[in-house]
């Protein structure tokens, strides 16, 4: 195996043009990904899921819950095209580690990923610095 991702590329991918648009309903479920699910793991707080599919590309959900606290449905935030075969595993490392995740490949590769930090858009400024 082979790691190619040293230095922890962002879960939102190298570029837009990496981010994975064209969907397919995956029967059974609710959720669109492209190509069929091959693993899925979840966070250590269990609301954030990833997912892997045989086209090599990687989703992330995160659950929202109803207005009564119940658990509700899944949203995907994030997709982006990872690797040039199946993807065969995705698991997410442990919160000491901050928020990172690993995927590996029929095309012998494992990547390592880590979420990149967002500034807020201006509406979310504007609205903050309003309520301050």
């Amino acid at each position: 195996r082979k790691l190619i991702s040293a230095d922890l590329p962002t879960m939102e991918g190298a570029a837009e043009d990496t981010v994975v648009d064209d969907t397919v309903t995956v029967k059974g479920t609710a959720l669109e990904t492209r190509g069929e699910v091959t693993a899925t793991c979840y966070d250590a707080s269990g609301t954030r899921m990833a997912t892997c599919t045989t086209e090599g590309a990687i989703h992330i959900w995160d659950r929202v819950d109803g207005p009564d606290g119940a658990p509700g449905h899944w949203r995907q935030t994030a997709a982006w095209a990872t690797h040039r075969s199946a993807c065969r595993a995705v698991a997410f490392a442990g919160a000491e580690f901050g928020r990172c995740l690993a995927s590996s490949s029929d095309d012998g590769t494992i990547c390592m990923w880590r979420e990149g930090v967002r500034a807020p858009g201006a509406a979310a400024a504007a609205a903050a610095t309003a309520a301050a």
